[in-house]
């Protein structure tokens, strides 16, 4: 059986051996299979991840960049500023009822 070459960081690392230990623990703990259990489970979570990743690779839409853009400095001022006058608008218009 060929070793995968995933990189492997501690979070992911830890992700793997999860994985593989809930493999062993299902095929009734079999001794001297580790790297079996190992490979199998980073090709499992390879399979899972992967859709995320390849989205997460995509180029977002110009519309849904600029919505998810943060606000910064003066813009963040005057949407607090038109916020607060929305909100003020509607108490005075709640006290006129």
């Amino acid at each position: 059986m060929e070793k995968t070459t995933t990189q492997t960081t501690p979070a992911n690392h830890d992700a793997i051996a999860r994985c593989a230990y809930f493999i062993w623990k299902k095929e009734g703990c079999p001794e001297g299979r580790d790297v079996e259990f190992w490979t199998r489970a980073e090709a499992e979570l390879e399979a899972t991840l992967a859709p995320a990743a390849r989205a997460a690779a995509q180029p977002m839409p110009a519309a849904e960049f600029a919505l998810a853009r943060p606000m910064s400095g003066k813009a963040v001022n005057s949407a607090s500023a038109m916020s607060a006058k929305a909100r003020d608008r509607g108490t005075v218009q709640a006290a006129r009822a």
